[in-house]
Formats: structure tokens, sequence, C-alpha cells
């Protein structure tokens, strides 16, 4: 499987992702970097919340 480009994720992007909890949780891509051969996006939720997950874990927004 290849990993996502860095550019599919450029500043501004909206995805989602699912939580724990099932939900679907809305964010923004502020800055992606490289770790160890992983994409890894740096977000902020809708709700001003940061964090980051691996490039792979998240979906576009359509």
């Amino acid at each position: 499987m290849q990993s996502p480009s860095r550019n599919a994720f450029a500043s501004g992007t909206r995805v989602f992702f699912w939580n724990a909890e099932g939900q679907v949780v809305y964010v923004t891509v502020m800055s992606v970097s490289q770790s160890s051969g992983t994409c890894m996006l740096h977000l902020r939720t809708d709700d001003g919340r940061g964090l980051s997950l691996p490039a792979a874990g998240v979906s576009h927004v359509q």
C-alpha cells in the first residue's frame, strides 16, 4: 500500500475521522510532517482541539 502524498493534505484541507465512540470528527489540516516514513497530519478540530494522526487514518471531506 502506498502512503498518502503530503500534497494531498495541504494546510486548510478539510478531513474527517471516526473516534473511539464511532462519532465522525471534522478537522482542518494545520500542517504535515514525515515521521519514520509515516505522513503525519497536525489537525485542529472544529471545537478548537489540536491533535496529530497518520494521514492513512483520515478521509477527505467531499
